[in-house]
């Protein structure tokens, strides 16, 4: 239950404009996501100041790209375990044979270059 007269049963006050461009926000989603996914502050950087010309830009990201679909794919796999796991009946859980094939098939991660 949630507290009366604290401010929570009041409607929400509008929003006031942010203070920052929306170049600057938008440049911080993109940091804030990348470094979610794993990537470096250097790694970043250089992504930010990269040009279309940069040939080594291209390589670099599009093996960050296939870095990210592997995650994406370990990920999606340890979710599918997680909820089949949520409404197993096996004792223990981690003996389930289902739950077992599912990690089982979650390769360990290959080392990550800095950068």
């Amino acid at each position: 239950m949630v507290p009366r007269g604290e401010g929570f049963d009041r409607p929400c006050e509008p929003q006031r404009p942010s203070p920052y461009h929306p170049d600057a926000l938008e440049r911080l989603k993109l940091i804030t996501c990348a470094r979610g996914a794993g990537l470096s502050v250097a790694g970043i950087g250089w992504f930010l100041v990269a040009r279309p010309s940069d040939a080594d830009l291209r390589v670099r990201m599009a093996a960050k790209a296939r870095d990210v679909q592997e995650q994406i794919g370990r990920l999606t796999r340890l979710h599918d375990s997680f909820r089949h796991a949520a409404l197993c009946g096996h004792e223990p859980i981690v003996d389930c044979p289902d739950s077992k094939r599912s990690i089982g098939n979650v390769p360990v991660p290959a080392p990550v270059p800095s950068g």
